[in-house]
């Protein structure tokens, strides 16, 4: 669905000049008998090598936004098991940190340098340049006008960029409101839970609690490539890292409590309340729900919501 509307967007930004006046590739089909069946002005002008051109920059558009998922632009990693493990639910990795990060080594080199400015894509068609990059670029022009006090010219800074410069610092621009906004939203005083008030986080219902674990995972994810969230991805090496090991720990503890069994023993419990489980409870209870498929559904917002690093 997400790949044929940006199909849709492309044609509909493709314009072809007729007889009939100006019109874009997605209204130049027309359904006939059943088929579609291209305008004939248009079919002149649009060519077989445009047309594996137009199909080329809407997968690379696809996948500098969402990431790259066919075989045939994986990365090199993935020609072996091992990387094709470590990249699994993570082909957005790469091409995200392209679109926020690519040319930063740029901004080092040399001012007079013809390679400092940025680098031209092919298969979209246009210059790319990571967004935070243009931004930071942009920041800096501005500043040496500043300190210049030439103050009248600074809007002049803006209108002469390119239009793929604005589109990158308008999506900084976004990023950093919808972060700071997140921030605010999941803050203590924003949901009225006050870590430092013993007690205040008993007061909170169970939709502010859902609220609150909603704000904090959308924060992370859109944090994920400018905090420490990044760092996530060192210390899992494997996104499925998380249910091998909960099946690791469910078999070792029903070793270990079931050798205790047959020897007399008794299960391995809680020594205290921890969460949803309450003192003497089993062990081995928390490692079997861990394993159950789909617990997430009725796990409670306000135990999920420690793996943010909140109580």
């Amino acid at each position: 669905m997400i790949q044929s509307q940006m199909a849709v967007a492309q044609m509909l930004n493709t314009k072809f000049t007729t007889s009939k006046g100006e019109v874009n590739l997605y209204d130049a089909y027309k359904i006939v008998d059943g088929r579609l069946e291209l305008d004939a002005e248009v079919a002149e002008q649009f060519s077989s090598e445009d047309r594996i051109l137009l199909a080329d920059k809407i997968a690379a558009s696809y996948q500098r936004i969402h990431g790259i998922y066919n075989t045939k632009d994986s990365n090199a990693l993935q020609q072996y098991a091992a990387g094709r493990w470590a990249m699994q639910f993570r082909k957005w990795l790469r091409p995200g940190m392209l679109r926020r990060f690519q040319g930063a080594e740029k901004l080092f080199y040399n001012k007079d340098s013809k390679f400092r400015g940025p680098e031209y894509n092919e298969r979209t068609q246009s210059f790319a340049e990571g967004n935070y990059v243009t931004a930071l670029k942009f920041m800096n022009r501005l500043k040496k006008e500043v300190f210049a006090m030439r103050f009248k010219t600074l809007p002049e800074q803006w209108t002469n960029l390119d239009k793929f410069e604005q589109e990158n610092i308008r999506r900084s621009l976004g990023e950093a409101v919808g972060y700071t906004l997140l921030v605010v939203l999941g803050s203590a005083f924003g949901f009225g839970y006050d870590d430092d008030e013993e007690g205040a986080a008993a007061d909170m219902t169970a939709l502010q609690w859902q609220m609150l674990y909603n704000v904090k995972r959308v924060q992370a994810e859109m944090g994920f490539f400018t905090t420490s969230s990044f760092f996530e991805i060192l210390r899992t090496p494997a996104a499925n890292m998380t249910t091998i090991e909960a099946y690791w720990k469910f078999i070792s503890q029903l070793m270990s409590d079931g050798s205790s069994l047959m020897v007399g023993g008794d299960f391995d419990r809680y020594k205290r309340d921890a969460g949803r489980y309450k003192k003497g409870d089993p062990k081995l209870m928390k490692r079997f729900y861990n394993i159950l498929p789909g617990k997430e559904w009725w796990t409670n917002a306000k135990d999920k919501i420690k793996f943010f690093d909140l109580k």
